[in-house]
């Protein structure tokens, strides 16, 4: 898991990926399920994008999309650092 820890830390390294780390403290939510990208359009609402067995889901409401819940870049960062 090393490996995979140094490789999240060089990605976020990039300027269009940002690594983000969802707590254990922040309860369930959908995007733990599976696979998920956010989506954060410079002129629109955030969206996540979720894949599961079966199928796709598009959520946009607020209180669903994962940047609010997550921890930020730098903490993410120092986090994955540990």
């Amino acid at each position: 898991m090393a490996g995979q820890f140094r490789h999240l830390a060089g990605m976020s390294q990039w300027s269009n990926v940002d690594v983000r780390v969802m707590p254990f403290g922040s309860g369930w939510h959908p995007g733990l399920e599976g696979p998920f990208v956010l989506i954060e359009p410079r002129q629109a609402t955030a969206a996540v994008q979720l894949e599961s067995r079966r199928s796709l889901l598009l959520l946009h409401e607020e209180a669903d999309v994962v940047s609010n819940m997550a921890l930020g870049e730098d903490d993410s960062a120092k986090l994955i650092a540990e």
